[in-house]
């Protein structure tokens, strides 16, 4: 079992911060990503993995390669109306937005705030390891003076009780129900680190985010969002109140945004199943079926030589050099033939 068997040229790496039809370049360097990911999960995690699986389960009735090759159904917490259409095998179930609960009640002073917004809402936060009372003074101030400039209120997830030169138009909380609040129907922006559950929550209410990423698949994340114009990305290292100002303009005023932001959500939330019952459905579904191997690929069962064909291209290209240097000796004989050489040097007299 390969652990990637998707097709570089149009299936992107979570580390890379690329969407839609790649460019040579693209897929180069997505290309090389991936192969460099199966290098080191060949060469490194693969080993480690089957030294600590020997090590802890000295008496398992099966190897670590049969259990890892075994597997009877994988659960995905992506879904095709925000990554695009991927080839998957049949036991690859996507269940994305599983972790969304139903909405409940908001606070009350949150739900008094989003609903004397008139002109719309701002939600801003960072998710829960970065914290924005630790950002760099300029930034924090940026943000501040930016926001005191739109008409829409803003709700920002701010770890401290005060806020220096904080604008009317703003409420800081060090807490908040995050999906509950993009739920509210005055919400019109989401400003995000890019983390894949918050912008799952915001897809599922059709909500434009503004997104920067700080690191992992956080870029292609916004990559992706930004690609379909239900977003925009700014750059962490290009913060000022201007940038802010611009975005949140955009944003905030241009109704495409919000058009495409609903049609996602459309396409997200139009399933015949909940992700909740997907994933009760297939587990029944396979407990049903004596474990269902007739859903894994006959490639689990392949080396990594063999499933790529390596040892088969190979061959080919052995025959291919073998028959050209065949065709050349035959071709250099007749040369010879036609020339009246010998291809060795005659004795002179």
């Amino acid at each position: 079992m390969t652990s990637n068997l998707s097709p570089s040229s149009y299936v992107v790496t979570p580390i890379l911060p690329l969407a839609g039809k790649l460019n040579f370049a693209g897929r180069f360097w997505n290309t090389l990503y991936i192969q460099i990911e199966n290098l080191l999960y060949y060469s490194y995690h693969k080993p480690s993995q089957r030294k600590l699986y020997n090590k802890y389960f000295p008496n398992a009735k099966r190897s670590y390669d049969e259990m890892i090759n075994g597997v009877p159904l994988i659960f995905l917490s992506s879904h095709n109306s925000v990554t695009g259409g991927r080839p998957y095998l049949p036991n690859m179930i996507e269940i994305g937005g599983i972790h969304i609960p139903k909405k409940k009640e908001l606070p009350k002073d949150i739900q008094e705030f989003l609903d004397s917004a008139t002109d719309g809402a701002v939600v801003f936060t960072m998710g829960s390891i970065v914290k924005a009372q630790e950002f760099p003074e300029h930034i924090r101030v940026a943000f501040t003076r930016a926001f005191g400039k739109i008409k829409q209120k803003v709700l920002w997830k701010y770890e401290n009780e005060t806020l220096p030169n904080k604008p009317d138009n703003l409420m800081i909380s060090p807490w908040i129900p995050q999906r509950d609040i993009l739920a509210h129907p005055n919400v019109k922006l989401f400003i995000s680190h890019g983390g894949y559950l918050g912008t799952t929550e915001a897809t599922k209410e059709g909500v434009p985010i503004l997104g920067m990423p700080m690191y992992g698949d956080q870029g292609r994340n916004i990559a992706e969002i930004a690609h379909q114009e239900r977003g925009l990305l700014l750059d962490i290292d290009d913060i000022t109140e201007e940038t802010i100002l611009n975005s949140l303009t955009e944003l905030l005023n241009n109704p495409k945004y919000k058009k495409n932001a609903e049609e996602v959500a459309q396409r997200f939330n139009d399933r015949v199943m909940t992700p909740q019952q997907e994933v009760v459905y297939w587990t029944e579904y396979v407990a049903r079926h004596k474990g269902a191997p007739f859903l894994r690929a006959a490639g689990c069962d392949l080396s990594a030589i063999e499933f790529y064909s390596l040892d088969v291209y190979g061959l080919m290209l052995a025959i291919l050099l073998v028959g050209f240097y065949i065709k050349i000796k035959i071709l250099k004989l007749i040369f010879r033939k036609l020339t009246g050489k010998s291809g060795k040097k005659q004795k002179t007299n």
